[in-house]
């Protein structure tokens, strides 16, 4: 059994939020550097019928023409994510994204995984929340089986959908003898079964720490730094006066127009502190040296025309493979990446609006991540200095608004 290729299947009523959590442990995998991918089995269902609504009679388990057609899709689905996990190398996650409530689906999926040299991992989405509920329904009615259909009458077809659904669901137990995970009400608790190798552990571990009420973040570099009027790259030094402004006015407008902050993180270099400085007396702030910049080795203290002269390997290296290469006794962005796994965990936990002050590099892989960016576009995000950047979810997604506090 490969323990580096692993097929994530999820498990659950509609509306409890499989999808959510199959575009966040995808988001997460690609941006830790693994080839991975969502398989949506609703989506295949959708491009099959083209514009033919489905409506909640389909997914009756006594329609038996409707089942054979589900049965038929989830293996065509399957078919494809089989054929894209052989072709891939290194660590690679695929997300089986259905309900398979069954333990007859899951044992049809399990039979045909067997032929392969796949790991398997369940999850499986619990919850009776009403409130939680209510809200995955709100969100399903936008969704591409119901865009076109009043509200009211697309709320009791769905209804309906999810009352079939539950006649014949059947919760994953032990005597399954597979890998799973449960997540039950969101982050009440979890029942976890066989995770044995560092991929599924790892994933279980990102499962565990994800929040449904996430809040708003900001993210600003420090203000200008005598290092940066002189282009030198990493050091340690004090903010410019111009830095010093955009300080005040950052604690300004944060204080007046964004106000339900409640923490602010910062590296731990004198030109965050400085920035952050005029929130200390009102804002809980907190110094993290995983947010330093990214560490130049040798080519500290230097500015770019200089790199080139005298280590011109170096200079060349990094161009073409800006996202890998590592300074000389330094880091790489892969490197960042590596370091703000855990701080990630810490921010998908929060359901608090908070602030971070950092680095140009590590900016860019918290934008990364939180933006949905192909690994190898990281290190050429424009994060420009004296701006606010933030980031507000919406549904499965986060969008991005930037303000200008020192326009010229």
């Amino acid at each position: 059994m490969s323990h580096n290729k692993l097929i994530v299947i999820l498990v659950g009523l509609p509306a409890r939020g499989k999808s959510f959590i199959s575009k966040k442990l995808n988001r997460y995998s690609t941006w830790v550097g693994y080839n991975s991918k969502v398989f949506n089995v609703g989506n295949y269902r959708r491009e099959f019928f083209k514009n033919t609504f489905n409506d909640n009679k389909f997914f009756d388990s006594n329609n038996s023409e409707a089942k054979n057609l589900r049965d038929k899709f989830a293996m065509d689905v399957l078919e494809e994510l089989i054929k894209w996990m052989n072709a891939m190398t290194g660590n690679v996650v695929s997300i089986f994204d259905a309900t398979n409530t069954t333990k007859l689906r899951r044992s049809m999926l399990i039979e045909r995984l067997s032929k392969e040299n796949i790991d398997i991992m369940f999850v499986e989405s619990i919850c009776d929340k009403s409130d939680i509920i209510e809200k995955n329904l709100q969100m399903k009615l936008t969704n591409d089986d119901y865009v076109q259909m009043p509200a009211n009458v697309a709320l009791d077809d769905f209804k309906k959908r999810i009352s079939h659904y539950k006649r014949v669901y059947e919760t994953i137990n032990n005597d399954e003898d597979n890998s799973y995970i449960k997540i039950i009400n969101v982050q009440k608790s979890f029942h976890v079964f066989k995770i044995n190798s560092a991929l599924k552990l790892e994933l279980c571990n990102f499962l565990m720490n994800l929040n449904i009420n996430s809040g708003k973040i900001y993210l600003s570099r420090h203000g200008q730094s005598l290092d940066n009027v002189s282009g030198t790259i990493g050091g340690n030094s004090v903010l410019s006066h111009i830095g010093k402004q955009y300080s005040l006015k950052l604690f300004t407008h944060i204080h007046n127009d964004d106000n339900d902050i409640n923490t602010i993180y910062t590296s731990t270099l004198k030109r965050t502190l400085e920035t952050a400085k005029p929130f200390s007396k009102k804002y809980n702030i907190i110094n993290k040296k995983l947010l330093d910049e990214i560490n130049a080795g040798i080519c500290d203290g230097m500015t770019y025309d200089q790199i080139k002269l005298i280590y011109p390997n170096i200079a060349r290296n990094r161009e073409k493979d800006k996202l890998n290469y590592r300074y000389p006794y330094g880091e790489s962005y892969t490197d960042i990446i590596e370091r703000l796994k855990y701080f990630i965990l810490e921010l998908e936990r929060k359901d608090e609006c908070i602030m971070i002050i950092t680095h140009t590099a590590v900016l860019r892989c918290l934008l990364g991540y939180f933006l949905d960016i192909p690994l190898k576009d990281i290190p050429y995000i424009k994060v420009p200095l004296h701006r606010i950047i933030k980031l507000e979810s919406v549904a499965n997604h986060y969008e991005k608004t930037e303000i200008n506090l020192l326009k010229n």
